[in-house]
């Protein structure tokens, strides 16, 4: 978890020192003054992305030349680490205790992290690949091995769409690799999705929303056979159209009420509940899985949820995540039984109250 984060020409914040404690930190501000970049530096810093856009030019402050961050932090052995990032136009370097060269991978590994944005609905109504990378995420942390083996996928279908571009016929040895390892990932994935689906439907249940959802893990091809059957269907058009058109890179979690998508049916109270219990029941697979519990990031919690609803998603995160920031216009959006760190953005400028 974080102890400090030192943030220079991030945006409208010249210079902030944020020293988030253990539990709940909350952050307060109109709009506009800074609460949601305080809480994207924590996730840059991080991911060494942002969550907004992937340019860099708009992350830096007007009339200064680069954004520079500095993060003290614990691992899940409480072992201290010191986290230092800054961007360039065009350039980026990150250390680690002193030591560059770093991956994203060993960072998240250190330093896990989830983020619930001002509009989580698009988890649910979005397009496929936002809930093929919440899933890859979750299993990242839970299963050894995952990363490495969703990677060679990536290469393999590289590899078979560059020689389909080329107009090249024989793809059988991508075929038979991109079978093998999409058969890996799609097992691994739906056992996943069985595991999260039973911890989201007893979130909700404890939540007591009147909301009945179906869950459907849909693997990227018919399910009347198997991969290597499939890739051989497809053949033809993927000559024709020149990209492969079936396979894990094209799953999807459908989730629906009613036979109906449930971004099209649900309101969007209840599909930012049913997100933030996707997001919880994916920390708890990583906490059974003996990983830390990741740090959670939740912009503009109070909005489209009643107070009801605010209390129960507060009830769950405190009792859950060792830390956790949360951002809202007032102090007074948060029902909290307990007294929450508090800090106040205006104009850019960090105070603690």
């Amino acid at each position: 978890m974080f102890n400090e984060i030192v943030i220079d020409n991030l945006r409208i914040l010249e210079h902030a020192v944020f020293r988030p404690v253990p539990g709940l930190n909350l952050i307060t501000g109109v709009n506009g003054a800074g609460k949601t970049t305080l809480i994207e530096a924590l996730f840059l810093l991080s991911t060494g992305r942002s969550f907004r856009h992937r340019e860099t030019g708009p992350l830096i402050r007007e009339g200064q030349a680069f954004v520079q961050l500095v993060g003290k932090f614990l691992d899940r052995h409480h072992n201290p680490h010191v986290l230092g990032m800054r961007r360039e136009a065009g350039n980026l370097v990150a250390q680690l205790d002193g030591r560059g060269n770093l991956k994203r991978s060993e960072i998240l590994q250190l330093l896990p992290l989830q983020f619930i944005g001002a509009d989580p609905q698009q988890l649910v109504s979005g397009a496929p690949e936002l809930r093929r990378s919440f899933l890859d995420s979750g299993l990242f942390h839970v299963e050894q091995g995952y990363l490495k083996l969703i990677q060679r996928y990536g290469r393999i279908l590289a590899q078979r769409n560059a020689m389909l571009r080329d107009g090249q016929t024989d793809t059988s040895e991508w075929d038979r690799q991109l079978h093998t390892t999409g058969e890996q990932v799609s097992v691994l994935r739906q056992h996943y999705v069985e595991r999260l689906i039973t911890l989201v439907e007893n979130i909700l249940h404890e939540w007591e929303l009147s909301i009945t959802l179906r869950f459907t893990y849909q693997r990227g091809w018919p399910r009347d056979m198997d991969f290597e059957d499939a890739l051989s269907r497809a053949g033809e058009r993927d000559h024709r159209r020149r990209f492969t058109s079936v396979g894990p890179h094209r799953a999807d979690l459908a989730i629906t009420a009613r036979s109906i998508r449930s971004g099209k049916i649900l309101s969007r109270g209840q599909l930012k509940m049913l997100v933030i219990a996707m997001y919880l029941a994916q920390a708890k697979l990583q906490k059974e899985a003996a990983q830390d519990v990741p740090v959670l990031l939740l912009d503009d919690l109070a909005a489209e949820l009643d107070r009801a609803n605010r209390e129960r998603v507060i009830d769950a995160i405190t009792n859950h995540y060792p830390q956790t920031v949360v951002t809202a216009l007032e102090a007074d959006d948060i029902p909290v039984s307990e007294t929450p760190s508090v800090f106040h953005v205006e104009h850019g400028t960090l105070s603690s109250r």
